[in-house]
């Protein structure tokens, strides 16, 4: 009995030794419980559409700062809280805000470059004015579909460039056919990743 006392005594010091030696793993970009926290610009050139019928081109300028948190491995839920964009074409001109959230899917193409796609939707608040008559003021939704690559600069700091198309819809009530904007652009950013 004392030979069998001593003998699992000495297996459970050489077990704890063993876990104690094992090495800790180590943190990455897009791992499970990581936070990213950042935000990006953009310029575009975007297409009005009023009661079914395409208009002029009008060009974009927009900064939307933005937070993601990872759900398990390469999943990250991602809110947008405002972003601002602000439109002109002649003597129209526009800003909108948009609150969004969704999810977003990085790759890991290998240790410093993360392809990745996003989608997010939300509301939109628009205001509008053309010089001559009272401002418009339109709300109603909008979703957007990104695709990039974030590329690790530091052990924390994060370069993302993308793509991103986005649909606004802003009919009021009792409008049959759609009134909004279809958006292509190219963005950039910074964020840090907890």
């Amino acid at each position: 009995m004392r030979k069998t006392s001593v003998v699992t005594v000495l297996c459970l010091i050489g077990a704890g030794v063993a876990m104690a030696q094992q090495p800790e793993v180590r943190r990455t970009f897009a791992m499970s419980g990581t936070f990213e926290l950042g935000g990006s610009a953009s310029f575009s050139s975007y297409t009005q559409v009023y009661s079914g019928a395409t208009g002029n081109a009008t060009y974009s300028l927009a900064f939307s700062p933005s937070a993601g948190y990872f759900v398990i491995d390469d999943l990250e839920l991602v809110v947008n809280p405002l972003t601002v964009d602000y439109a002109w074409s002649g003597s129209v001109n526009a800003l909108s805000l948009m609150p969004m959230a969704g999810v977003a899917y990085n790759f890991r193409a290998n240790p410093r470059a993360f392809p990745y796609l996003e989608g997010v939707a939300g509301f939109a608040y628009d205001r509008s004015d053309n010089g001559i008559t009272a401002s418009i003021t339109r709300s109603g939704l909008a979703w957007a579909a990104r695709g990039g690559v974030k590329f690790l600069l530091t052990g924390t700091a994060i370069v993302n460039v993308g793509v991103q198309y986005q649909q606004v819809t802003l009919n009021q009530s009792g409008e049959a056919e759609r009134t909004g904007y279809n958006l292509i652009a190219v963005t950039a950013g910074i964020s840090f990743w907890l």
